[in-house]
């Protein structure tokens, strides 16, 4: 500290005597005080600005000028300090900028460098008796201001807490009142930013008891040598405490010649052994002895050497090699010298072992304890693996974690190249990548480094920046649609990379190969379009989209409607709207009919005023003709239409007087109009008025009057065909008479 007060104020003295500045100047940046991890890099800034362009910046460490080489350098006004030695670059740094035009410098405040790190742990006895059990965890290291050491303390593996008679106080672990509950081989662990370390050897604690459990005996009684499960109980004098002061001694013919080294130091995977020479007089051999080794306190194996009855559950083999407790093919017990033997090492094979023999109601004879080191292979637990980083994460890691003896250091390199990592990317003490607002800048291969003085190892793992898959337009339902109908159900998505779009009907994939290709379509941006939609068709359509970074999955149900499902609202079924349809297909039948009938009557009209019109100007030009003969008979002519047969049979002949013949127009216009349609032949079309005949004859009476036959005027017939040879003879008239008679006669 001295040393310390005095490099500064030799400092102070030197800045003193230096030239001022001309111009007040202030530091922009001044290096931070800061706490690093040893072997890691770390970097003081340092900028200062005046109204002079030129500046030069120099570092002390400790008041004294840095020499720069490979591992400390200066980047432009900064100073980089490559893995760092807590013994080197521990202490003050001072940034200092001098102008070159005019001479003058300024001294930032000192900044100081505190190294982290972490060598090993012991465990110290600070006091044992009945009352109090008082160890001190004491630990080769040191953390930064920010992160004290932390300690942890077990008992046979099982980590500890303040509770009941244990207290925890910073470093010591405090066992008030310590009984066999407390008994144990006790540990601790410390750890900080540089690590985590357990103390290789422990301290066993064994409580003492006062009694051995015996089975009471009278004299002439033999016990019984089954082994059968029993329960003996262990009771104390009041006010005692545990001890085996009691226990006589065993017998000093019986004693281990040579126990387990002190220290074994081995490799991972080899093969090793823990000697345990005793010896056992001849006088001892029919009494029950057992052999036994105790890793961390814990029985580990044990084997009967006397002649006595074995301690059922213990089996022995004829090669003399007995393996208790736990089951293990890698140790074994030599009952001859009493050797533990391990086939190959492994790194929780480390502790204290311990070998002991144990003579019935005597006290236990132990070796000294032997402590087993195992030199831990240098590999990664577990493999450093290529990791997807979400676009916009706030924070993503990527761990590194690495272990052997001693403990390595790990370290993070971009691409293979020892060059800086990018902008906000970090590692943190435990070797994890750390990525903060990953962008995609921070895509590409990483390299993780764990080294120690069994060499070095590596692992390279490919980031890539990915954007979970979304949905940009979701399938929207439900959907439903007719039968025989088309649907599209759509479904895109975005992401990068581009994410892939699967269908799925009832949770059973869909494509090209198990769909109808004509009435399934499957769209390049995801859409699904059904055609010819059929009732199998109905369910649960689900799409899943997904890329490297992720899934989702979206459903929706198409209902498919059969013909009167559910497209009138009102109905209640089917029947309902077919007795709908079937009562306006009537309406509209019947509509049709009457338009038809009505359109039939008038034309029938039409038609019967067109031949009346027709009838009386041929009645006029008759009158006309026949005036001499009206006046001779006083009495007015009269037009009788003269009624035919018609072809087909359905009309009837009709003859009335000449007062009704406006009201036979009708039927004679309807019969005229058959007669036209069905023949042309001039018989067929003769309208006879009364006094057109003579010489007329009543032959008889018929439904509508009297039924004469006459002779027809020759006059008459002449102008009403004015063409000689069309004129009918007699014959021809007699003939068209007759048929008129019978159509009157129907």
């Amino acid at each position: 500290m001295a040393a310390r007060m005095i490099s500064i104020y030799g400092l102070a003295i030197a800045l003193m005597m230096a030239p001022v500045l001309a111009v007040s100047s202030r530091f922009l940046r001044l290096p931070q005080s800061q706490s690093v991890v040893e072997n890691e890099s770390i970097e003081f800034e340092c900028e200062s600005t005046d109204n002079y362009s030129e500046l030069q910046y120099d570092w002390l460490h400790n008041g004294h000028r840095i020499v720069y080489d490979k591992r400390v350098y200066q980047i432009g006004s900064n100073l980089h300090i490559e893995a760092v030695q807590r013994i080197e670059d521990v202490g003050d740094y001072v940034c200092i900028a001098t102008n070159l035009a005019s001479g003058a410098r300024e001294a930032s405040p000192p900044a100081k460098l505190s190294v982290i790190y972490l060598e090993s742990a012991s465990v110290q006895l600070l006091g044992s008796n009945r009352n109090e059990l008082l160890l001190k965890c004491h630990v080769e290291g040191a953390s930064g201001d920010s992160e004290p050491l932390r300690i942890e303390w077990y008992r046979n593996s099982a980590k500890l807490s303040s509770w009941k008679n244990v207290q925890l106080d910073q470093h010591r672990l405090i066992v008030r009142q310590p009984g066999p509950a407390d008994d144990g081989l006790y540990r601790c662990t410390a750890s900080n930013a540089a690590g985590r370390v357990m103390s290789k050897q422990g301290y066993v604690y064994q409580s003492n008891v006062k009694c051995l459990p015996r089975l009471p005996r009278r004299k002439n009684q033999k016990l019984l040598e089954s082994w059968d499960k029993q329960t003996f109980l262990c009771r104390g004098k009041r006010g005692g405490s545990g001890g085996l002061e009691s226990l006589p001694p065993a017998p000093e013919d019986l004693r281990i010649v040579q126990g387990p080294s002190s220290q074994v130091v081995i490799k991972e995977g080899e093969p090793t052994a823990l000697t345990c020479l005793y010896e056992l007089p001849d006088e001892l051999q029919n009494q029950r002895i057992q052999l036994r080794w105790r890793k961390d306190g814990k029985l580990l194996r044990q084997v009967e050497l006397g002649g006595s009855v074995p301690i059922p559950g213990h089996s022995s083999s004829d090669s003399g090699k007995d393996a208790l407790l736990r089951e293990d093919g890698r140790l074994v017990l030599h009952k001859q010298n009493g050797t533990l033997s391990f086939a190959s090492i492994i790194a929780s094979d480390a502790g204290q072992y311990q070998c002991q023999l144990q003579l019935e109601a005597h006290a236990p004879i132990n070796s000294s304890p032997g402590v087993l080191e195992v030199i831990e292979q240098l590999k990664f637990v577990p493999q450093p693996t290529s990791k997807n980083l979400e676009l916009d994460a706030v924070v993503a890691k990527v761990h590194c974690k690495a272990q052997g003896t001693p403990a390595p250091q790990v370290q993070w390199m971009r691409d293979g190249v020892n060059t800086s990592l990018p902008d906000q990317v970090e590692v943190d003490a435990n070797g994890t990548l750390i990525f903060r607002n990953v962008n995609s800048e921070h895509r590409g291969n990483y390299t993780c480094y764990a080294s120690n003085t069994q060499g070095q190892i590596n692992a390279t793992v490919a980031i890539n920046v990915v954007v979970t898959p979304k949905f940009s337009v979701p399938p929207v339902g439900p959907i439903e649609t007719s039968e025989q109908g088309t649907v599209v159900m759509h479904c895109q998505a975005i992401g990068d990379p581009k994410p892939t779009i699967q269908w799925d009907k009832d949770l059973k994939y869909l494509s090209e190969n198990n769909t109808d290709r004509e009435r399934f379509r499957f769209l390049e941006n995801g859409t699904l379009e059904i055609r010819n939609v059929q009732v199998e068709d109905e369910g649960s359509y689900g799409c899943t989209i997904g890329n490297s970074a992720g899934l989702k999955r979206e459903d929706v149900q198409l209902v498919v409607k059969t013909t009167g499902d559910g497209f009138a609202p009102e109905e209640s079924g089917g029947d309902g709207f077919l007795v709908t349809r079937a009562v306006l297909i009537t309406m509209t039948v019947a509509l049709a009919y009457i338009v038809l009938v009505v359109g039939l009557m008038l034309w029938c009209r039409y038609r019967r005023q067109a031949r009346k019109a027709r009838l009386n100007e041929l009645s006029t030009k008759e009158a006309g003709a026949d005036q001499p003969d009206a006046a001779t008979n006083g009495k007015g002519s009269e037009q009788e239409p003269c009624l035919s047969k018609q072809h087909n049979g359905h009309s009837k002949s009709r003859s009335k007087s000449s007062g009704d013949a406006q009201k036979s127009d009708d039927t004679a216009c309807s019969q005229q109009s058959r007669a036209s349609k069905k023949s042309a032949h001039i018989y067929e079309q003769l309208a006879l008025p009364r006094s057109g005949l003579s010489e007329l004859i009543q032959i008889g009476r018929g439904e509508f009057g009297d039924v004469f036959v006459g002779k027809l005027k020759a006059t008459l017939l002449s102008c009403w065909v004015s063409n000689p040879k069309e004129r009918p003879s007699f014959s021809q008239l007699g003939a068209a008479l007759s048929k008129a008679m019978q159509s009157a006669e129907k």
